[in-house]
């Protein structure tokens, strides 16, 4: 049975398109909506709640034909005694299916618990509060539907939680639907309902409610589609379809993002778990419960089998609600589970909170029998003390002593009930006042406590002197504070770690516990520990149990699960006493800060690192042959065959390649080694990997650049919380600015969020950075931390090269890579042979430790060059000061000091949208904008632009320009005013009103910045002019201007290479060009 493909639904209003059965129209609904709640289920349930003579009732089908099942839907919703339809919401067992194959029957047993193998929706679903029974009015759907979407709003923005999959209208409310995909197991249940929870203290309120019942893997939702029939049919509160709204392509809801919600949730004060004890009953058997029910006057409906797959098989039976004083007859069950335990559960919202604890407590469970029986019965005390009374052998204080050596003891096991007959005995045959029987009595109650407590003490000690030794402690979970057991759990931490110190199970690592994980390729790297990893954690280093001593010293034992209180403790504690700390993870020898070599695998709390490596070393002793082989190795054999451009670009490789292996003895930052060339092929990626792989085995951790500060920021956290050792930005395309990457470069701690979660991390930065890219541009700020290594080949298509000494230098280095690292260790100790000396040139500002360290380690064994070529890497610097010049001149050309709006400005800085197809007007359109802020304003549309250039001004109020000073005037008809003013001595009036408005050259360092993202320049592209001839100047001056916005920065296209001319002309406006010669 299939539905028409062409079939569509109208989700405006619920009405059948016209000329279409009615039956087919929402038939073809409830198909998109089964789509929407579970695109590939194995079987779905149907339910169908109809209007009884007496009492309503249900029936059932199990479908695995999703046309057959919406068309079943469609039929029964349109019978007036259907009150509702439901469908399951997650995955259940297949063999459900055989209980009505593709159809629906009186009598069906309904889903359970232990039917449901996965959760895949998480729903929510808001409840007015009220009145039962009845149709919403369309003001508490609005109210309804106004908390859905603020709830929404939250999740998605606050939490990072992914779109919802859909949003449907139920009738009389609305419904938001996230994807999970997510084991049902008890833990994953108590985690959901604690999501919902959270959800309800946050939007819940007097009238609205968030149905958390939904946590049940079992619950059921109404089928989009169907008819809700609540209550009567009335204008005010009208019967209504369901409907399907809207659905999206989306991703599931991590366990982590579950968790972060779940934390949110807050205990109340009168939580049973805290503010009431709760009343539990062994029942032990079904008969016990159907008596205990009939004594209470309670109509159980008939036993039916129920199964856990905790606590295994158990009966069930229908009752009406137990908690809610009427409010609802319906939707409430009694339990007892395989453990011979009664539960209570009621799926109304409104008893969400409700247990078997509150059933319990109004209709009480028999009293239990006292398992140890006197040593005397009543009759023989009473016999005793008659005979005591009777013997005149005795004087008072004899008897006195006889009654309490004979005759306490059994009163003591005695019920107290019997106690006011011994009283009476007392005070007939041994003359005792009242008020000194019933200190006896009183006397052998207090005895009898204390000999059960003594009795349970002695029985837990002696299960202590039993209990053989372990490696595993034992955590008891019986009547204990929290404080004490998460001590318990912290001790056992400590106690795992303590027994392979080398290789600790967990450590501490930005303010969170932290495990050392592995990926599939063997890799190794840093995790924070989620709450399930936390859970795992506990459960592998400690025995929970729950420990029970009878009257009789009997000892029970229960294993159970560590308490998620208890997880979310430890987590939480912010500092653990005893757990290493951990500041990365390493895969070759280390030097300490007092300069001894750690070469040992495993973890060493001087470094704070773990070595993951086994690498074996050969002999570093610094002897002249062997610094000169080292050098040779290094120099010749791996860093040979690329194309350096100048010394300074070697021995910064080397300083790269040295940095991992003496990185904990520099105390500070590290700069960004910046790999560039000017054209793709060189070697970049090659040397990055060349320079790391000795140090780290494998490949570098790569990420591509960030396009805004917030991903910047997102990308670096991420990645430093790997906790490896190198960070390399690859393939660099446009001008390198970031001052999210500025502060990385030179803090020593960060302190951010951990994406997806609410967790804040503190992390100490030690990682060495690398960058790659064709004619980086980096930024001021950027270059300044920054030092450069230039290859340059000076050929066309360097990939094309041979003659390599190792035609695959990857796997040349990793085979070799242990003389690699004997080489680097061998040059680091000669540097430590000769005292340590630091670098005697300049030091690099904010990087005097490195400086002084890589520096010295270089000058020591006679490889030049370090930090040579500084000026040069600042020639290469994007600066927007300097872009601001040019265009504040222009600016002063074209209106000098008269008021201007940025909307005038805007031709100079930008350009327009669009290009007009006439040739003339187009060549007029590029005569009139000139773009000279392209790259600062970014390649947003006109709009975006012209926004941008108005808050750029608004930052650069008050602020110089070369000879001329921006400043804000009062508005004019609303629009914000500008102005110039010469600061330099030139005066407005002395600029020919009939000159023609010169924009002045743009230096050649920038013509290629300015080009749009993702387009090659070229001089010949008048859409992205830059550049006005200059006036008074002459033909040869206007041909060097032309050259320099060609410049060595673009890629080469001959043989030839393009280098600066050490030539420098100077205009009549001594303004400084640059020239190029070939």
């Amino acid at each position: 049975m299939t539905i028409a493909a062409q079939t569509t639904t109208d989700r405006t209003n619920g009405k059948p398109p016209p000329g279409k059965p009615k039956t087919e129209h929402i038939a073809a609904h409830i198909f998109d909506a089964l789509l929407a709640i579970n695109p590939d289920p194995d079987v779905f349930e149907l339910t169908v709640l109809m209007k009884g003579r007496g009492r309503d009732y249900t029936q059932k089908g199990y479908f695995n034909d999703r046309a057959a099942l919406a068309l079943a839907a469609a039929q029964h919703t349109l019978k007036p005694g259907s009150k509702a339809i439901y469908v399951n919401l997650q995955d259940i067992k297949p063999e459900c299916l055989h209980r009505a194959h593709n159809k629906m029957l009186d009598g069906v047993p309904a889903v359970t618990a232990a039917d449901v193998t996965r959760y895949r929706n998480f729903l929510i679903d808001g409840d007015r509060d009220g009145v039962k029974g009845i149709s919403a009015t369309e003001e508490e759907r609005a109210k309804i539907r106004e908390t859905i979407l603020a709830i929404r709003e939250f999740l998605v923005h606050e939490l990072d939680w992914p779109d919802p999959r859909f949003e449907a209208d139920s009738g009389n409310g609305y419904h938001d639907d996230w994807r999970l995909d997510l084991p049902a197991t008890k833990e994953n249940q108590d985690l959901i309902a604690r999501c919902y929870k959270a959800l309800n203290q946050k939007f819940g309120s007097d009238v609205l409610s968030i149905d958390a019942s939904l946590a049940d893997p079992n619950q059921l939702i109404k089928l989009y589609g169907t008819k809700c029939r609540k209550g009567d049919d009335t204008p005010e509160r009208p019967h209504r379809f369901s409907k399907l709204l809207n659905t999206y392509e989306t991703e599931p809801v991590t366990l982590e993002q579950l968790q972060a919600l779940a934390a949110l949730y807050v205990e109340p004060a009168t939580d049973k778990k805290t503010g009431k004890q709760r009343t539990y009953w062994k029942a032990g058997a079904p008969e016990a419960v159907e008596a205990w029910a009939e004594g209470h006057g309670l109509t159980l409906g008939p036993r039916t089998a129920d199964s856990h797959p905790q606590t295994g098989n158990g009966h069930k039976w229908r009752v009406d609600c137990l908690t809610c004083d009427g409010v609802h007859t319906d939707g409430a069950a009694i339990i007892l589970n395989g453990s011979g335990y009664l539960k209570y559960r009621c799926h109304h919202n409104s008893c969400a909170d409700k247990s078997e604890a509150d059933a319990l407590a109004k209709y009480p469970p028999p009293a239990a029998r006292r398992k140890a029986q006197p040593s005397l019965s009543l009759d023989e005390i009473l016999a005793k003390i008659a005979a005591l009374g009777a013997d005149t052998t005795l004087d008072d204080n004899a008897r006195l002593q006889r009654l309490v050596d004979e005759i306490a003891g059994p009163v003591e096991q005695l019920d107290k009930a019997h106690h006011i007959a011994v009283e009476l005995a007392l005070v007939e045959h041994l003359k005792l006042s009242q008020k000194k029987a019933e200190r006896f009595t009183a006397a052998c109650r207090q005895r009898a406590k204390q000999a059960a407590k003594q009795t349970k003490a002695d029985a837990r000690q002696a299960r202590q002197a039993k209990r053989p030794v372990s490696e595993k402690p034992a955590i008891d979970l019986a009547d204990r504070q929290l404080s004490g057991v998460v001590a318990d759990a912290l001790a056992a931490l400590v106690q795992r770690n303590e027994r392979t110190p080398a290789e600790p199970l967990v450590y501490v690592r930005g303010g969170a516990l932290t495990r050392i994980v592995r990926d599939e390729s063997g890799a190794p790297g840093t995790q924070i520990l989620s709450a399930g990893a936390v859970l795992h954690t506990l459960a592998e280093v400690a025995d929970w149990v729950k420990i029970s001593v009878d009257d009789d010293g009997n000892e029970f034992i229960k294993s159970e699960f560590p308490p998620l209180d208890v997880v979310r403790s430890v987590a939480a504690m912010g500092e653990w006493p005893g757990l290493p700390p951990l500041e990365g993870v390493v895969n070759a020898p280390t030097f300490a800060p007092d300069g001894t070599l750690h070469d040992k695998p495993g973890y060493n709390p001087v470094t704070r690192l773990f070595n993951a490596s086994g690498l074996k070393l050969g002999n570093t002793t610094p002897a002249p042959e062997a610094i000169k082989w080292a050098k040779t190795l290094i120099l010749e054999d791996l860093l040979g065959n690329f194309p350096f451009k100048d010394e300074a670009s070697k021995a910064h490789a080397v300083g790269l390649l040295l940095l991992p292996f003496v990185r904990p003895m520099i105390d500070g930052p590290t700069p960004l080694h910046l790999i560039d060339s000017p054209t793709p092929g060189t070697g970049k990626g090659l040397l990055t990997s060349a320079c790391a792989l000795p140090a780290t085995g494998r490949d570098v951790h790569s990420m591509a650049p960030g396009k805004d500060e917030d991903e910047w920021r997102k990308r670096l956290t991420s990645t430093l919380l790997l906790g490896g050792t190198h960070i390399s930005i690859d393939n660099i395309r446009e001008p390198l600015d970031s001052g999210v990457l500025a502060s990385v470069l030179t803090q020593e701690y960060i302190e951010d969020r951990v994406l997806g979660s609410s967790q804040t991390v503190r992390l100490r930065v030690r990682t060495i950075w690398c960058a790659n890219g064709n004619n980086i541009t980096p930024s001021d700020e950027i270059a300044r931390r920054s030092i450069w290594i230039r290859l340059d080949a000076n050929t066309e298509r360097p990939w094309e090269r041979d003659g390599f000494k190792h035609q695959n230098l990857r796997t040349w280095a990793l085979a070799n890579r242990g003389q690699l690292v004997t080489a680097a260790v061998t040059l680091v100790r000669a540097w430590m042979a000769a005292g340590r000396p630091v670098w005697s040139g300049k030091n690099k500002g904010s990087y005097d430790a490195w400086s002084q360290v890589i520096g010295g380690i270089l000058q020591t064994v006679e490889i030049p060059g370090f930090l040579a070529n500084e000026a040069e890497l600042f020639d290469t610097t994007v600066s927007d000061a300097e872009v601001l010049r040019e265009f504040v001149a222009a600016w002063w050309n074209q209106y000098a000091d008269s008021p201007v709006t940025s909307g005038e400005l805007f031709k100079l800085a930008s350009y327009p949208d669009h290009k007009p197809d006439d040739p003339l007007q187009a060549a007029q359109q590029t005569a009139e904008w000139h773009g000279l802020l392209d790259g600062v304003l970014g390649n947003g549309n006109q709009r975006s632009r012209q926004t941008r250039l108005g808050k750029l001004l608004g930052t650069s109020k008050d602020k110089v320009f070369g000879e001329y000073k921006i400043q804000k005037l009062s508005p004019s008809a609303g629009n914000p005013r500008w102005s110039l003013v010469n600061v330099g001595g030139e005066r407005a009036d002395q600029r020919s009103p009939h000159s023609q408005p010169a924009v002045p050259v743009v230096d050649d360092d920038y013509a290629k910045d300015m080009v749009n993202v993702g387009e090659r320049y070229s001089p010949l592209d008048t859409r992205h002019a830059r550049i006005s001839p200059p006036t008074n100047h002459t033909e040869g001056e206007n041909n060097n201007s032309t050259h320099a916005t060609t410049a060595e920065r673009s890629p080469t296209f001959t043989n030839t290479p393009v280098e600066r001319s050490p030539h420098v002309h100077h205009h009549h406006d001594e303004s400084e060009v640059v020239t190029w010669t070939l």
